[in-house]
């Protein structure tokens, strides 16, 4: 495979001008000024086909080749554009955007087509840099809290999967690890628990004090660091909801839970499912990673960063903690929640997306 010093591209001996530099790429235009229905996304990898990078990589990689060809369009005005993919004539990917359209050929600068192209991939991820995922979750408070409160994957597949997991929890203290705007601390006390929420994003727990009232317990906690607020065994249970994959130090995490929780408690999370992160990021299915995922919305969206891991080391985790397990379910959306959204009821019901697991505290 040549170096870097044989590639016409990364030598910038080829007829090209880089215009942008992206995370994963290089967006070049042709000498010529006035060049405005053509750009090529060049990948930093000197690799032939997109499947040859690595999952993250590769999904870097389109995702910026999307967002040029976006910016494309709506600089020029264009009516289409074209792609073609080469990466045969030398060992290095390249995506190459032509842009169609219906009338004259429109004269835009080069800058324009720059800041368009940087502007769109900003406008994906306004945070996409922030590795600190409470401070990730501060930026998008609201829409998040709207998500969890009625989203279908959130609303009608995560939450029906805990709390049934979680049983009848009549007059047990309960605690929620990453409680989010505290749609579960709700559901549970109106189940009849006694419930504390943690969380490390303070913009979330001020939409769950206005959830749940004054009365409840919130705690805005880091859950890298130890549980001081909870003594030990002082819990029954412990709820931690599509959380667990965001943690660093999950040895950590599980074994405080452990101390808190009294003689047979239990622990109910729900996590990203394994082969769902495997089928959408590629590689290998037993790489343990820490990769992103996307959460689109209307005119944007956000990169959020998290674990994926292989089912044997998941459970190996919460073996290893002093737990046993009870229970490994990959949920399907009840019967009675169809009509609400035909098109990911039958794709839930086909495919899984999180994954819910009960362990009691071990002697």
């Amino acid at each position: 495979m040549p170096g870097d010093s044989e590639c016409v591209i990364c030598a910038g001996g080829g007829p090209s001008d880089v215009l942008v530099e992206l995370d994963a790429s290089d967006v070049t235009v042709p000498h010529e000024p006035a060049s405005p229905d053509y750009a090529c996304v060049v990948s930093r990898a000197h690799v032939v086909e997109p499947f040859e990078l690595p999952g993250l990589a590769r999904r870097r990689y389109l995702d910026e080749v999307l967002l040029t060809a976006r910016a494309l369009r709506d600089t020029t005005g264009a009516t289409k554009i074209n792609y073609e993919i080469h990466g045969n004539t030398i060992p290095h990917l390249h995506t190459h955007l032509y842009a169609r359209f219906a009338g004259a050929r429109p004269v835009i600068t080069r800058g324009s087509l720059a800041d368009a192209i940087l502007a769109a991939h900003d406008a994906v991820s306004p945070a996409s840099r922030v590795a600190d995922v409470p401070a990730l979750y501060d930026t998008m408070a609201d829409w998040f809290d709207q998500q969890t409160d009625s989203s279908f994957y959130n609303a009608h597949y995560d939450r029906p999967a805990v709390l049934g997991v979680a049983g009848d929890v009549r007059g047990l203290r309960i605690a929620d690890l990453g409680c989010g705007p505290g749609v579960y601390l709700a559901d549970l006390r109106e189940r009849g628990a006694e419930v504390i929420g943690v969380d490390g994003s303070a913009e979330l727990l001020a939409r769950a004090r206005a959830r749940v009232g004054a009365d409840v317990e919130l705690h805005h906690h880091d859950l890298e660091q130890p549980l001081h607020m909870f003594d030990d065994e002082s819990l029954d249970g412990v709820v931690s909801a599509l959380v667990y994959h965001y943690i660093h130090d999950r040895m950590g995490v599980l074994r405080e839970i452990r101390r808190a929780l009294r003689p047979e408690g239990w622990l109910v999370l729900s996590t990203s499912h394994p082969v769902a992160d495997w089928l959408d990021a590629g590689g290998s299915y037993f790489a343990v990673e820490w990769t992103e995922g996307v959460f689109d919305r209307p005119g944007g969206g956000w990169k959020v960063p998290f674990w994926r891991m292989p089912l044997g080391v998941l459970v190996d985790e919460i073996l290893s903690a002093g737990f046993v397990l009870e229970r490994i379910v990959e949920p399907v959306p009840p019967a009675d929640r169809e009509s609400v959204d035909p098109r990911r009821y039958r794709r839930l019901t086909r495919e899984p997306a999180f994954i819910v697991i009960r362990a009691r505290k071990g002697g």
